[in-house]
């Protein structure tokens, strides 16, 4: 039985490739990678102090995500949003 080679996995690990990914994407409002805040923001948000003004809130990796504005609308305050590739945050 012969077996197909599978071509080579994007080099997720890459500055590079991102910046790429985002350039290429042009002026795409935003690219949620599973699913968008409303989805779980019930869950997330029966783990926290009900003032979520006082919660502190770091999106890794955030690209172009809505989910730090979408944070922001729920009534969060303190919210960092950082990515390695400089074409996702402009």
């Amino acid at each position: 039985m012969r077996h197909r080679s599978t071509p080579p996995l994007p080099d997720y690990g890459s500055v590079e490739y991102w910046d790429n990914r985002y350039i290429e994407a042009g002026n795409q409002a935003s690219f949620e990678w599973f699913f968008p805040y409303k989805d779980v923001q019930g869950s997330l948000e029966s783990y926290l102090r009900p003032d979520k003004s006082l919660e502190r809130v770091l999106v890794l990796g955030c690209g172009t995500s809505a989910l730090g504005a979408d944070l922001r609308k729920s009534g969060f305050h303190h919210i960092t949003c950082v990515d390695f590739s400089g074409a996702a945050i402009r």
